[in-house]
């Protein structure tokens, strides 16, 4: 919230609710967890094989239970995602 300049609860919860919606985070009872991006995701420079990425979801233990879905074609960050949607710092 502070890298952002979230100031009210609401803009974190929405915020929040919309990195849930994507997938990219899994929220419960307070606790955050960074999901694993799907397995096709096209990263390059870094071992995106499905055995590497089973390894690290294994090693979490999970907030809830996800299903891998497939990458999608123009992955963006959580920063230019967030810019987008307004929620830049001013």
């Amino acid at each position: 919230a502070e890298l952002l300049d979230i100031r009210f609860p609401h803009e974190l919860e929405a915020a929040r609710n919309e990195l849930v919606a994507r997938d990219l985070i899994a929220y419960e009872d307070g606790i955050y967890q960074v999901l694993d991006l799907p397995v096709g995701s096209p990263r390059k420079g870094r071992d995106s094989s499905p055995d590497r990425a089973l390894r690290s979801s294994s090693s979490l233990p999970p907030v809830r239970r996800t299903v891998l879905r497939e990458a999608a074609s123009d992955l963006e960050s959580v920063k230019q995602l967030l810019e987008r949607w307004g929620w830049s710092r001013r």
